[in-house]
């Protein structure tokens, strides 16, 4: 009979899991959604064993910093919080500058690499345009 109610907390607690990696889920894409529509958006992940850190990072044409937001660690509780850090830095400024946490660094660069991509993706969709 012990081993019934341990199956039933089991179920629940897998349960109660899966609501909040939706509820997660959800907010990561809210935020996504958001950013995208103010400017040029990339998303940097920097995995580890028991932690981690997603940046998101949101540009404008010039290559300046609108906004930013963080997620450190991966647990379902953990929210996106605010960078003010890095709004209004350049792109170039971010990229190069040196951070002692391994994994902030890792993120940010990549994002930084993201969103340089569609740029460049996008002129190169500008100059195909004009030729033709």
């Amino acid at each position: 009979m012990n081993y019934v109610y341990i199956i039933v907390l089991v179920v629940i607690a897998m349960a109660l899991q899966r609501y909040f990696i939706y509820l997660q889920s959800k907010n990561y894409t809210q935020i996504l959604l958001d950013m995208k529509k103010r400017g040029n958006v990339g998303v940097g992940v920097a995995k580890g064993a028991f932690s981690g850190r997603v940046v998101i990072l949101c540009s404008d044409l010039d290559e300046i910093v609108i906004e930013g937001k963080t997620l450190k660690g991966f647990s379902t509780f953990s929210r996106f919080k605010d960078m003010p850090e890095v709004s209004g830095v350049k792109l170039d400024d971010l990229y190069n500058k040196e951070y002692t946490d391994k994994k902030y660094r890792k993120s940010i660069k990549t994002a930084v690499e993201q969103i340089r991509n569609l740029k460049n993706k996008e002129e190169s969709k500008e100059e195909n345009e004009e030729e033709n």
